[in-house]
C-alpha cells in the first residue's frame, strides 16, 4: 500500500521529481510505478511516502520555506475537494487519473 497526500494525487500526473535530489526523484518514480501497477493508495493527512525522501522534510513537516507546510495543507484540501475524497480513503491510480483529466481547467 502507498500513502499519498492530497496534492500528490494530482501533481504526480504532471511532475516527475525534478529540482530536489536524486533520492527524491528515484523514490517518486518508484511510488508512481507501484500506483500505476494497481497498488492500493491510502490518502494521507500529512507527510506521505513521497515526502519521506524529500530533503526538506523534518519531523514530518515540510521545512522548505517559512509557512510552506500551511500552503501544502491548503493544496491538499483543494486537491481532495477536486477529487471528492478525504483523508483515510483508499483509491486507485486509474480512478484518480480519470478524476484529474475530467476536472475543469
Amino acid at each position: 500500500m502507498i500513502r499519498l497526500r492530497g496534492h500528490h494525487l494530482v501533481c504526480l500526473h504532471y511532475y516527475h521529481g525534478d529540482g530536489l535530489n536524486d533520492a527524491y526523484a528515484v523514490n517518486l518514480k518508484q511510488k508512481v510505478e507501484l500506483a500505476q501497477r494497481g497498488e492500493a493508495i491510502t490518502i494521507a493527512g500529512g507527510a506521505d511516502d513521497i515526502c519521506a525522501a524529500c530533503p526538506n522534510l523534518r519531523e514530518s513537516i515540510c521545512q522548505g520555506i517559512p509557512a510552506e507546510e500551511g500552503e501544502i495543507l491548503k493544496l491538499d484540501r483543494q486537491a481532495l475537494a477536486l477529487l471528492n475524497c478525504k483523508v483515510g480513503d483508499q483509491v486507485r491510480w486509474d480512478h484518480v487519473l480519470q478524476q484529474v483529466q475530467s476536472a475543469p481547467p
